[in-house]
C-alpha cells in the first residue's frame, strides 16, 4: 500500500483557497472493513515503520506534513474539492499535488509516480528526489521570490 487516504471535512467552500488555519480532524478512509480507531492504529503504524515517526494521536498528523525536508503528508486535488484528500507522500500519489513554500521542503523523497498535476508555487524545493513520471502537468509559479541556483537539477 503506498498511500492512506483521509476525508476532510472542513473545508472553506465560499473561497478557492483553502484555509490551512482551520483545524481539521483526519478521518480514516481505508478500503478497509475497519473501526476508525483500527485504521488509525493501521496509519499509525505504518507511519512508524516508513520513517520512524511515532504519531500517539492521529490528529498530530498535520503537524507533520514533512519531515527533514522531505514531504510526509500531501494535500491531494487541492483544486477539485470532491476528490480533495490527505495522503502519505510515499511512491505513488493518487492525485494532482501542489508543493508550496510553507511547506518547507526541499525534496520529494521517495515519491517515485504521481498520477496527476505537479505544482511548485513559491517553493524552495532542490530536487525532485526519486519521481519518475508524472501524468499530468508540470508547472512552477514563483511569484516574485527568487529562483534558486539549484531549483531543479
Amino acid at each position: 500500500m503506498s498511500s492512506f487516504n483521509f476525508k476532510i471535512p472542513h473545508v472553506n467552500s465560499d473561497e478557492n483557497e483553502i484555509d490551512y488555519s482551520i483545524s481539521r480532524k483526519f478521518q480514516p478512509n481505508l478500503p478497509l472493513e475497519l473501526s476508525e480507531k483500527d485504521q488509525e492504529e493501521i496509519i499509525r503504524q505504518y507511519i512508524y515503520d516508513s520513517i520512524g515517526l511515532r504519531i500517539d494521536d492521529i490528529t498530530e498528523l498535520e503537524k507533520h506534513r514533512s519531515a527533514n525536508g522531505k514531504p510526509l503528508i500531501l494535500l491531494v486535488n487541492e483544486h477539485d474539492r470532491s476528490e480533495l484528500k490527505f495522503c502519505i507522500a510515499y511512491k505513488k500519489i493518487p492525485g494532482s499535488v501542489i508543493i508550496r513554500g510553507l511547506h518547507q521542503l526541499k525534496s520529494l523523497g521517495e515519491i517515485t509516480e504521481i498520477n496527476g498535476d505537479l505544482g511548485f508555487s513559491n517553493s524552495e524545493i532542490e530536487n525532485l528526489g526519486s519521481l519518475k513520471k508524472i501524468s499530468g502537468s508540470f508547472w512552477i509559479a514563483q511569484g516574485g521570490v527568487n529562483i534558486s541556483r539549484n531549483y531543479i537539477h
